[in-house]
């Protein structure tokens, strides 16, 4: 199944605010999200905390 990924900086680094970010985000971008599932896409917003650390998991998830 095609997924789209969106790696995004912020949400700090505690579970519960990098949640509370990622639902912001994704209601954000509600209509794209919309379009995507209208195709089958798998939708997964990344809240990863600090610019390092969301490049990071970016680069692992490149090479996976």
């Amino acid at each position: 199944m095609p997924e789209i990924r969106i790696y995004v900086e912020g949400g700090g680094n505690e579970k519960e605010t990098k949640a509370f970010f990622r639902k912001g985000f994704t209601e954000f971008l509600k209509d794209l999200r919309d379009h995507a599932r209208q195709f089958k896409v798998q939708w997964n917003v990344v809240a990863c905390g600090s610019r390092e650390e969301t490049y990071k998991n970016f680069r692992i998830a490149c090479q996976t």
